[in-house]
C-alpha cells in the first residue's frame, strides 16, 4: 500500500511540476504596457482614449442624478432612485453612504480623463512622428486637443467641487496627498486650457467628435461666465469676464470661429428619427381600420436619428456607436429616463412596449414650470420636443363604435383607433 501510494505522489509531483512550467513560460502578447505610448500609434490611441471620459455623464443613472435633478425644468418621476439629489436631504453626501458613489464616481472619472490628457501631453512633443505626427501642425492640433479635453473636464469637477488639486503632469505611481488650489486659481487653469484650444484647433476636423475651435470658445465663454457671475462667492472674477465672455460666444454664434456652426433650421431636425413619420413602414389607419405601427429599430430610421446628432448646431458631443463590447457597462440610456409609463392593460389601451415607444424607466418628470414655460400656441418646440402621443401597436378591445357613437352604421363595432 505504501509503495502505491509513493508511486501516486511521484506521479502527481511530476505533473505539478510540468504545468507549472508551463505556465510560467507562456507569455502574455495582448496587454500594452505604457511603452505602447513611446510610439505614434499609441500617442494617437492615447488621444482618443482621453476623450472617453465625456461619455461618463451619459453612463448609468449619474445621469439625471447629477444633472437633471434638484433643477427647474426636472423633478422625479413615479418610478425613482436617488432622490436626494433632488430633494438636497440628509443622505446627499459624497461618502456615498446610501449605497451610490456618484459623486466619488465625478470625482475619479474626470481626473482619469486629466491624467489621460497630461500623459499625451508629455509625450506628444518628444515622440518620433512619421505619419500621424510628423509635422508641427498635427502636433499642434492633437495637442490642443487635450488642453481642451483637459480645461473641460476641470470645468467639470470645479463647479460641484470648488477649489481643485490641480495637476498637470501624469501619475507614475501611488500618491496619497494632493495640495487644494483655490477656486481662482482652477479657474485660471481651466481658462488657460481653453485660450490655447481655441488659439490652435482648427475649425473643422476630418473626424466627427473630435474638438474644433468653436467648441472650445464655447466652453470658454461659459468658463468666463460662470466665474464672472459669482456675488460673494470668490472665484478670481474680473471686470472684464462678461465682455471676455459675450466675445467668444458671439465668435461662434457668427460663423467667426469656423467650421459652419448654425441653428437648426427645423427644431425638429435636432430629434430626427425618432417621429413616426421616419419610418418609411408606417401608415397611418383611416377611421375604423388598422395602418401599420412605426418600427424600430429600423435601418432607414437609425441612420436619420445618427445624422441628427450631427446637426451642425451640436457644437460637441460625447460619442457613442453600437458595438456593445465599447460601451461600458450600459451604453448611453439616457433616453430612457425620462419616458413615462404607456404599456399597461396592451388589449385595453392598444399599446404594448416596444422599440419605437422606448423603454420607460420613468426616473423624471417635467415639472410645471418646464411644462409651462412654452406658448403652445405659437411656439412648435414644445410639440417637437416632448412625445405627446403613443402610437396603438396591437389590437385593442376596449373602444368600439356602437350604435350611439359612430358616424355612420357601418362603423358600429368597429375600432375607434387603429393600429398606427
Amino acid at each position: 500500500m505504501k509503495k502505491y501510494f509513493s508511486i501516486y505522489i511521484t506521479i502527481l509531483a511530476v505533473m505539478f511540476a510540468a504545468s507549472c512550467k508551463k505556465f510560467i513560460d507562456e507569455k502574455q502578447v495582448s496587454i500594452l504596457t505604457n511603452d505602447y505610448y513611446n510610439t505614434e500609434q499609441g500617442v494617437e490611441d492615447l488621444v482618443k482614449s482621453a476623450y472617453e471620459r465625456t461619455r461618463f455623464k451619459f453612463e448609468y443613472e449619474q445621469a439625471y442624478a447629477l444633472w437633471n435633478f434638484g433643477v427647474d425644468e426636472f423633478t422625479v418621476g413615479d418610478q425613482f432612485n436617488f432622490e436626494w439629489f433632488n430633494k438636497y436631504d440628509s443622505r446627499l453626501n459624497p461618502a456615498g453612504g446610501t449605497g451610490e458613489t456618484y459623486l466619488s464616481d465625478l470625482w475619479s472619472a474626470n481626473y482619469d480623463g486629466i491624467n489621460r490628457c497630461n500623459l499625451g501631453l508629455e509625450r506628444i512633443p518628444v515622440v518620433p512622428g512619421v505619419r500621424l505626427l510628423a509635422t508641427a501642425d498635427q502636433r499642434k492640433q492633437r495637442m490642443a486637443e487635450l488642453r481642451f479635453l483637459r480645461g473641460f473636464y476641470y470645468f467639470q469637477l470645479v463647479q460641484q467641487f470648488g477649489g481643485l488639486p490641480i495637476t498637470t503632469t501624469s501619475s507614475e505611481g501611488i500618491r496619497t496627498e494632493f495640495a487644494r488650489s483655490s477656486v481662482a486659481d482652477t479657474y485660471l487653469q481651466i481658462i488657460g486650457d481653453l485660450k490655447m484650444a481655441a488659439d490652435s484647433l482648427n475649425p473643422t476636423t476630418t473626424e466627427f467628435g473630435r474638438a474644433t475651435k468653436a467648441a472650445a470658445m464655447h466652453f470658454l465663454a461659459k468658463a468666463y461666465l460662470t466665474r464672472g457671475s459669482a456675488v460673494a462667492e470668490q472665484r478670481g472674477q474680473k471686470p472684464t469676464d462678461m465682455d471676455s465672455a459675450a466675445y467668444y460666444a458671439e465668435q461662434v454664434i457668427t460663423g467667426v470661429a469656423g467650421g459652419g456652426y448654425v441653428l437648426a433650421t427645423d427644431y425638429k431636425d435636432l430629434w430626427r428619427g425618432v417621429y413616426p413619420e421616419d419610418n418609411p413602414t408606417w401608415i397611418l389607419p383611416t377611421l375604423g381600420n388598422s395602418g401599420v405601427a412605426p418600427v424600430a429599430p429600423n435601418t432607414s430610421a437609425y441612420t436619420t436619428s445618427i445624422n441628427a446628432q450631427k446637426n451642425k448646431e451640436i457644437l460637441f458631443s460625447a460619442q457613442w456607436n453600437n458595438k456593445p463590447a465599447l460601451t461600458g457597462r450600459f451604453g448611453n440610456q439616457t433616453h430612457m429616463y425620462f419616458g413615462c409609463a404607456y404599456e399597461n392593460s396592451p388589449s385595453e389601451v392598444g399599446v404594448t412596449r416596444d422599440v419605437h415607444g422606448g423603454r420607460p424607466f420613468r426616473r423624471l418628470q417635467p415639472t410645471d414650470y418646464a411644462m409651462d414655460i412654452y406658448d403652445r400656441k405659437n411656439d412648435s418646440r414644445f410639440y417637437k420636443e416632448f412625445r405627446i402621443a403613443h402610437y396603438s401597436n396591437v389590437n385593442q378591445t376596449s373602444a368600439r363604435f356602437t350604435a350611439a357613437n359612430a358616424p355612420d352604421p357601418s362603423f358600429v363595432g368597429k375600432t375607434r383607433f387603429g393600429i398606427g
